[in-house]
């Protein structure tokens, strides 16, 4: 759309908003308004009665359905009662031999590590402490 149609479509609407309309205009889109807000209320109610209903028939279907009937009274002979087991000795754990394993070796462990930090950040002073305590 160029500049031309623009203000050619501008001045049409500021021509219509200083026209007046009529009482009968009011009128008429006020009774559709309302005629519509009627119908959709209608469809409203329809949506409303019809999950009331939905729900009626599920309880009434539930509440039809055979209920679980307890069951009969059962007797159950008596176990006879057996001689006590014999003890049973305990058993005796199999000693474990290593065959072929190695023997671990100890690892070393890694030295201590003091680090000194200066005013200059460039300096580090880093200082390493070895088993016995000796200087590296």
């Amino acid at each position: 759309m160029n500049e031309r149609e623009w203000l050619s479509m501008e001045e049409a609407l500021r021509s219509l908003r200083q026209e007046e309309a009529d009482a009968e205009t009011y009128a008429a889109v006020r009774d559709r308004t309302l005629a519509r807000i009627h119908a959709a209320s209608g469809r409203r109610w329809a949506w409303v009665l019809a999950a009331a209903a939905g729900v009626i028939l599920v309880f009434g279907a539930a509440w039809l359905m055979p209920r679980a009937t307890p069951p009969a009274n059962v007797v159950v002979a008596p176990v006879p009662a057996a001689a006590p087991a014999p003890p049973v000795p305990a058993a005796q754990p199999k000693p474990v031999i290593a065959r072929g394993s190695r023997p671990k070796q100890a690892r070393q462990p890694e030295p201590m590590k003091i680090q000194f930090l200066t005013d200059d950040p460039d300096i580090v002073i880093v200082w390493l402490v070895g088993e016995e305590g000796d200087l590296e």
